[in-house]
């Protein structure tokens, strides 16, 4: 049986139907000759089209790791609520949208434009963290900043410098209130760099570097939006190690440290304060010491006469003996009151 292939239609152009022939014979002779390649139709209706593998996104933290994330920008949700209704004089509804892992560039590609895009350093971890305001939750901030209702009716615009000025103290609250949330861990302070108003040219990050990503929905009146926060995940595996390592000091009963010793102010050296000392322990009725007059004699019990306690300013601070000195009654300082 002859392998040879059916000779090749003598026309420059071969029609779809030669075409399917020409492989059916192929096929036909050796099938391990075949090639995988759609035909036409196929392709043309995208069906024998290869599709692109999506890899899940992977996280990098633990099960435990990622419910103590949750929990802590559940209370970050909660605080940042009351102090956003403070700020803005008005109440401001918030609730987490989505809290999940997604690689950089896809995250910037899949931005609004136009958007408010605030880069900001995380002070002393170093990363660079991300915060998108819509422009037009943005503007209705900005609105109840100078006194207004709060409300933008108007489509979404690019923001001008007087109002990213305006957004930056609302932004500075946001972010802080998220450090707060660390402290016990590290002390962090966001630093605001720049602002973008479209993602998709913000370069700070490799395209495949893995960020925890905060959805946050806004509501302010009638103007319901979605938040963003974004943190690289090295700089929270960071801050987890950190508070994973004080949990295991505390557990192990590690001693607190102790607190600096108190330095004191030399400008207090000339302020003068009140200094009287008095015996305590006589007890009288209130009619006895309405019946007082000049002349009378109160009897001290012996345990107490030489006993007093010295004032500073009517607060008891030391306790003393009483005696002389030469000429003078003095009291001796034998102890602080109480201790």
């Amino acid at each position: 049986m002859s392998t040879e292939p059916p000779p090749m239609p003598q026309s420059q152009t071969m029609s779809q139907a030669d075409v399917e022939r020409l492989l059916a014979t192929v096929e036909a002779q050796d099938p391990s000759l075949a090639s995988p390649i759609p035909s036409l139709k196929d392709a043309a209706s995208g069906q024998g089209s290869p599709h692109r593998h999506e890899f899940p996104q992977m996280s990098s933290f633990s099960a435990s790791e990622l419910r103590t994330l949750r929990v802590r920008h559940e209370e970050y949700i909660r605080q940042l609520g009351g102090r956003l209704s403070g700020h803005l004089r008005i109440e401001c509804g918030l609730q987490m949208s989505k809290l999940e892992t997604a690689r950089f560039q896809p995250l910037m590609e899949g931005l609004a434009n136009p958007t408010h895009l605030a880069l900001l350093r995380l002070d002393p971890l170093g990363s660079i963290c991300l915060l998108e305001i819509p422009p037009r939750l943005g503007l209705s901030m900005i609105d109840r900043e100078l006194g207004g209702p709060g409300v933008f009716p108007d489509d979404p615009r690019d923001l001008t410098k007087m109002e990213v000025r305006l957004l930056s103290r609302t932004i500075d609250l946001i972010t802080m209130e998220w450090c707060n949330t660390w402290r016990d861990a590290l002390e962090c302070r966001p630093v605001l760099l720049r602002h973008e108003t479209c993602g998709r040219y913000v370069q700070i990050h490799a395209p495949d570097l893995m960020l925890l990503v905060l959805g946050m929905e806004v509501r302010i009146g009638d103007v319901v939006e979605q938040i963003q926060m974004s943190f690289p995940h090295p700089a929270l595996e960071a801050l987890l190690l950190k508070l994973n390592a004080d949990i295991e000091n505390s557990d192990k009963g590690s001693k607190p440290k102790a607190p600096p010793p108190v330095q004191w102010n030399p400008g207090f050296n000339q302020v003068e304060m009140r200094v009287s000392a008095e015996w305590f322990g006589m007890e009288m009725t209130a009619g006895q010491l309405g019946e007082i007059k000049p002349g009378d004699i109160l009897p001290v019990p012996a345990g107490t006469a030489g006993r007093v306690q010295v004032l500073v300013d009517s607060a008891p601070k030391f306790m003393g003996d009483l005696g002389k000195c030469g000429q003078q009654w003095a009291v001796k300082i034998s102890g602080k009151h109480g201790g």
